[in-house]
């Protein structure tokens, strides 16, 4: 159990973490678009113009200091159908196994996208996918499901 503002759910704790999701089966061809780091003002209103011409939805996993910015895009999404998940507050690798300090950022990212106005998120996706096992029991602790991607494309923006 850590110590602090933010207390890890001691039956959770003593658990195995929970699993990374990168693959869903089923009975259908199907392809998940995920979108990380923003909301954008630039960026982010072509990607959903683009989706809603093809009839297509994604999950944009938000960092709080983005959802701060740019409040009025993050409702823009929820009114376009468009997932909106958690990408914690500044994008820190949680590289060193430190559940306090994913609690932290999840949590603080949390406030930051529904302070936007919209629902809590449900999903997490731990930036550059680092995160060990008591990372991933904290963010577990917190109601999270957390994503992971089966192509990463490796950009550069």
């Amino acid at each position: 159990m850590c110590s602090g503002k933010w207390k890890i759910d001691a039956a959770r704790a003593a658990s195995a973490p929970p699993p990374v999701i990168s693959r869903v089966p089923t009975a259908e061809k199907t392809i998940a678009f995920t979108f990380d780091d923003g909301p954008n003002i630039r960026y982010t209103p072509q990607f959903v113009a683009l989706l809603q011409r093809y009839g297509a939805h994604a999950t944009f996993f938000l960092l709080g200091s983005e959802a701060q910015q740019n409040p009025q895009i993050v409702r823009q999404l929820r009114a376009a159908g468009m997932e909106i998940a958690n990408h914690g507050m500044r994008h820190r690798y949680l590289r060193a196994d430190n559940g306090e300090a994913a609690l932290a950022e999840v949590r603080d990212g949390e406030r930051a996208i529904t302070g936007s106005g919209v629902p809590r998120p449900t999903l997490y996706r731990l930036p550059g996918g680092y995160g060990g096992p008591k990372v991933r029991t904290a963010v577990g602790s917190l109601g999270y499901r957390i994503i992971g991607w089966s192509v990463d494309p490796r950009d550069s923006m």
